[in-house]
């Protein structure tokens, strides 16, 4: 009766072993990560990896380290994400928008004083734990990870979602086996509200599309017209100059003045002599 139990713990124990990644494990995944990517095809318009990826990466990490023992779901999945993670929160930490965050190239680790660390975390949850923490692989998840962030673009564009949702329809067909009446009728019906609604957002995308060329068109008309005025503002301007200089001349009547003042206005062209 005992012996159950003790497998149970062996299982337990063995679960969690698969969870804890070393130094030596991450640089397999990276690596493989790196294999896979050099084939080409195999991430999604929004930098994640497509279908059948992980199971690739298992593959190839067994490969590289025999017996690992590391698996598809969800060791390796889970592992990427929290790599992600953590490249993310410290690629915040080092752009622009922050502020008193360094980077100590030789041990590579985030380095800032502990008041702007405590402040930091308050917002920034991804971020705990990761101050003065080792994180050797941060130069090579750039290649995987740093597209979207060196963009300025933390989420997905339309054309993203689209090329995902397109790319996610033909990863089903290909994998697609053959199935039951019940299953096909179910299927049949969620891929064409899927086929519509990848028609409807790219309807929407061209009119969108549209629209910023009309905005586009109407900010340049709008920046003529400002021109415009400003310029007949300053011509304004110089021929009240000129006038004033003519009251100035001596020996001018208070008619000649006024005459003089009408073909000032009514001539503005002749003012740009002046």
């Amino acid at each position: 009766m005992t012996q159950p139990h003790g497998n149970a713990k062996e299982a337990v124990s063995s679960t969690r072993n698969c969870l804890r990644w070393s130094l030596t494990e991450d640089h397999a995944l990276v690596s493989s990560m790196q294999d896979l990517l050099d084939l080409g095809g195999w991430k999604t318009y929004n930098g994640q990896f497509k279908n059948g990826a992980y199971a690739k990466f298992e593959a190839l990490i067994e490969q590289k380290l025999l017996g690992c023992g590391k698996k598809a779901k969800p060791h390796i999945e889970l592992r990427v994400k929290t790599l992600r993670r953590q490249y993310d929160a410290i690629t915040e930490m080092l752009s622009p928008q922050a502020s008193g965050f360094g980077w100590n190239d030789e041990e590579k680790h985030v380095t800032c004083e502990q008041s702007v660390w405590d402040i930091w975390v308050k917002s920034h949850k991804n971020a705990a734990g990761l101050r003065n923490k080792s994180f050797p692989l941060y130069d090579n998840l750039g290649i995987f990870f740093g597209k979207d962030r060196a963009n300025g673009d933390e989420g997905e564009s339309l054309q993203d979602a689209l090329g995902e949702m397109e790319d996610e329809e033909r990863n089903e067909q290909e994998e697609e086996q053959e199935p039951t009446p019940s299953i096909t009728h179910t299927s049949t019906r969620t891929k064409k509200a899927r086929t519509e609604t990848i028609v409807a957002l790219k309807e929407f995308s061209t009119k969108l599309d549209k629209m910023g060329d009309v905005m586009k068109a109407a900010g340049e008309h709008i920046g003529r017209l400002a021109n415009c005025f400003k310029h007949e503002s300053e011509s304004a301007e110089r021929r009240m100059q000129v006038t004033f200089e003519v009251m100035k001349i001596e020996g001018l009547t208070p008619a000649k003045v006024l005459f003089a003042s009408k073909k000032i206005a009514t001539n503005p062209l002749e003012v740009d002599f002046f």
